[in-house]
């Protein structure tokens, strides 16, 4: 996600999404299953990995 830059734009939430880390069986049995935020950054993602607010729904659920 981008963050708006045009002053005449005006944000504002309209839905709460969940979100879900996953992955493989092969990956889990090499690295095992992820503690914490950081370690999650420390793995290969698909998806918004950078966003504050992904992290912040990680950090929420103690990921």
């Amino acid at each position: 996600m981008v963050q708006a830059e045009q002053a005449t734009l005006i944000a504002r939430p309209f839905a709460k999404l969940a979100l879900m880390v996953c992955a493989h069986q092969d990956c889990l049995s090499r690295r095992g299953p992820p503690c914490s935020t950081a370690y999650v950054l420390e793995h290969h993602l698909i998806g918004s990995d950078r966003n504050e607010e992904t992290l912040k729904g990680f950090a929420s659920v103690n990921i």
